[in-house]
């Protein structure tokens, strides 16, 4: 009985909470590297650096990325009550780039490839494969 309320407290705290805000992340490998972002809105941030949710990016490596709008960052947490988009620089010594996420940790949102103008859906995929040096955006649908 203890163990599955402790799973069940579990499961709970992990849920992502759309109402006062939320998290989520992408992952990134291209060969034997791998990153990962960390994006989402929560009600007491700003679409400015937050020093207590943005996180600076340090590149260095055959893999770089970063959400980029002007500030480098690998984690990037705006406001809840505007409608956003994070744009993702990808440089990439591999030429195969892959990113996967939680569908159920979004909400309504789209990735747009800027190179190739490509759309996805990320509530009804979880990973796309790319190549070489890429810019994207995610955008959340109104």
């Amino acid at each position: 009985m203890k163990k599955m309320i402790l799973a069940l407290a579990i499961l709970l705290i992990s849920l992502p909470v759309y109402a006062d805000g939320w998290e989520s992340q992408i992952n990134i490998t291209a060969g034997s590297a791998s990153s990962r972002l960390v994006f989402g809105q929560q009600p007491d941030a700003t679409d400015g650096i937050d020093g207590q949710y943005d996180i600076p990016a340090m590149l260095n490596g055959s893999l770089q990325v970063v959400f980029d709008s002007g500030k480098q960052l690998w984690r990037d947490i705006r406001i809840s009550d505007s409608v956003s988009s994070w744009t993702i620089d990808i440089l990439a010594a591999e030429e195969r780039v892959n990113l996967s996420w939680d569908t159920t940790a979004l909400p309504a949102m789209v990735l747009v490839d800027l190179k190739t103008g490509d759309v996805t859906n990320m509530q009804e995929v979880d990973n796309l494969e790319i190549s070489g040096p890429r810019r994207l955006e995610m955008k959340m649908e109104e």
